[in-house]
Formats: structure tokens, sequence, C-alpha cells
């Protein structure tokens, strides 16, 4: 991992959401490779559990960078080494059909209904699996990940049925399972192989592009999946599959089907989305966009709950404007929760296939 590469420019200073709150140069992407490559070189002493901890990997230093510096695969790499057993425990839960016992589970044991009152839009009880039947192949594939599956099922199946409607078979393979990037910031790259090994697998019969309803799934299979198996067998696996993932909003943009009201929405852009995909089309959306992180940071904000409030203030609630909003549009799944915590019902939060025109 060659963090050599570092000139110590600072740009990385300018967009990262973590130092513009803190201004802490350890806790800056470029103070990060410092420690980080004199960690690798053997000098344990300088590792510092907040340093590599306080990030929410969202991609920003790295788009940024004019040399390219792992700095993501840097710091999970460190986090191989930093957490304890707990984290690890966690990553295990991904582990095979996760979901689906963990949906069983809590419906059974009524702890659905006790989480209901404390997710701030409709939990559905069912997964998207259980909802539609899909061949597993068509003209497109579906990756799911956990969101899209388990939490938004409903807004899944619109944009299956927004396909479906012009002619287009959507194919679901049915050996896929979660992304991985879960697993992966709490530092098990052993299982965040495993499961990036079992999507390139169920996705390997096909050349068909594959579509997903939620950023930081796109960048996962984008990003990280070429930069993680890199120097594995499935390295050029992975690279191959990276061309072929689209985020769902952009791939329907492309393909000229994407008609969104231009009154009364703001769309909101994902760090995953505005640092994963270097085409920037929502730039010529017709559709007033805000450009800010939220905070959330997928289980970042289950660690540091007040540092991600103190990032949304300071990045997206100080840009927004919500006068003659109703709708709020987002395409993460961890965006989608956040702002859907912030706003309490009004306004609305949803994804673009939600409302798109004649869909």
């Amino acid at each position: 991992m060659n963090l050599e590469l570092c000139a110590r420019c600072g740009r990385c200073l300018a967009v990262c959401p973590i130092y513009a709150l803190t201004e802490r140069e350890t806790l800056s992407p470029r103070g990060r490779v410092v420690l980080a490559d004199k960690v690798f070189q053997g000098n344990w002493e300088l590792l510092r559990k907040e340093v590599f901890s306080l990030c929410l990997l969202c991609g920003a230093c790295q788009a940024t960078c004019p040399n390219e510096v792992p700095i993501l695969e840097a710091i999970i790499s460190i986090r191989k080494s930093l957490y304890g057993s707990f984290p690890k425990i966690l990553a295990k839960a991904f582990e095979g059909n996760w979901g689906g016992k963990s949906l069983k589970f809590s419906r059974e044991s009524g702890l659905w209904r006790l989480l209901g009152k404390k997710i701030p839009f409709p939990l559905p009880g069912y997964s998207f699996r259980e909802s539609m039947f899909l061949p597993q192949t068509g003209e497109v594939l579906l990756f799911l990940g956990c969101g899209a599956d388990f939490l938004f099922p409903q807004a899944t199946k619109r944009l299956v049925e927004f396909f479906e409607k012009r002619g287009i078979e959507v194919g679901l393979p049915q050996d896929q399972g979660c992304c991985g990037l879960a697993v992966a910031s709490l530092g098990n790259l052993s299982l965040f192989r495993d499961l990036a090994f079992r999507n390139l697998k169920a996705f390997s019969s096909s050349t068909a592009p594959i579509i997903t309803l939620c950023a930081s799934c796109s960048f996962t299979l984008r990003r990280l999946y070429p930069r993680l198996l890199a120097g594995t067998p499935y390295e050029e696996a992975a690279k191959a599959l990276s061309l072929r993932v689209f985020e769902a909003t952009g791939y329907l943009f492309k393909q000229e089907m994407l008609a969104l009201p231009h009154r009364g929405v703001i769309f909101h852009l994902p760090c995953h989305l505005r640092f994963g995909d270097q085409t920037k089309w929502w730039t010529r959306l017709a559709v007033k966009t805000l450009e800010a992180c939220c905070g959330q940071g997928g289980l970042f904000a289950l660690r540091y709950p007040g540092l991600t409030r103190k990032i949304y203030d300071q990045g997206l609630g100080r840009h927004l404007d919500l006068k003659g909003i109703d709708t709020v549009l987002t395409v993460c799944t961890a965006c989608y929760y956040r702002l859907s915590l912030m706003f309490r019902g009004f306004p609305t939060v949803k994804f673009p296939i939600e409302i798109i025109d004649g869909s």
C-alpha cells in the first residue's frame, strides 16, 4: 500500500467533514496517512483508536486527492487491528442470511414493533424477496443490499415495476448478499472479501448492467471491490463488475428515463454518490440539488451520535433551504434514515423512484 504518494498538499482537508468540525491535523486525511504509514512500517505504538475510528469512509478525500493515495484502504486495514471483540462479533452477523434471520426473529419476538417506535419512518415488516419474485437473469440485474431489501422494499418494488412497465425485464440473482461495507468499516476484511466473492459469483453468469437503490452499495461495488480485492484471484472479476454497477437514479437519467417534478423537491446528493460517480450526471438535472454530508456514515452514527449531529448541523443543516420544499430526495438508505430523523415527517423523505413522473 503506497502511502508515500501523499504530497501533503492539503486538498483533502477542504472536503473532510471530520476535519472541518475539529480542525485537528491528526483527524485529517493527511494526518491519518502519515500515522498509517508509520504504523505499517512497524511503529504500532503510534496506533490511535480515535484517529482511525473518527472517519465516515465517505470517500471525499480519496476522490479529491490528485495522487490517488489509497486512504480508505489504509484506514480499513488498520481497523482490522484496532477494534475489539464486539465489532468483530457484530460483523459476523452479516454472514449468511443474516437479514432474513433477523427479520424473522424480530417479528416473532416483538422487537420489530419496538423498533418501529424508534425508527423515523414506517417499518414494512417484510422483505423485498418475500413480496416479489424475479427471475435470475434479465436485461438489467438488481443488487438489493440490506436496506433496499428489508427497510425499503416498497421503493425497490417501485423500481422493478418502473422497468417492467417499459418492457425491461429485471433479474435478481438469488445468491447475492450484503455488499460488505458495514463489515469493512468494522475492520473485518476477511468477511468483507467473503461477501464480495459471493456477490461476484452471483453476478458472474451475465454481463447485464447491475442497478442498486443505494449509493453506498454502488460505491462499495464500484470503488471498494477493485481496491480491497487487489492481489486476490478475484481482482480482475472485481474490476469487470465495477464497470457494470450503477446507482438506479443515475442509470435512469443516463438512459433518458428520468423525469422528476421541478417544484417542491430538492435532491440531496449522498457522499457515496458525489464521490463515487465521476460522471456527475446530477449537474444536468432541472431540480435543485444539495451537496453536503448528512453525518450518518452507516455505522459511524451508532458509535458517535453527538458528532453525527454536529456534522449534520455544520454541513447539510446549515445549507438546507426548505422554503417551498415538501419533499427531500436522496439515493442512499443510510442518508434516508438520517434525513427522516432530522425532519420527522416534514418535509417527507423519498427515493427519486417513488415520485418519478409516469412511474
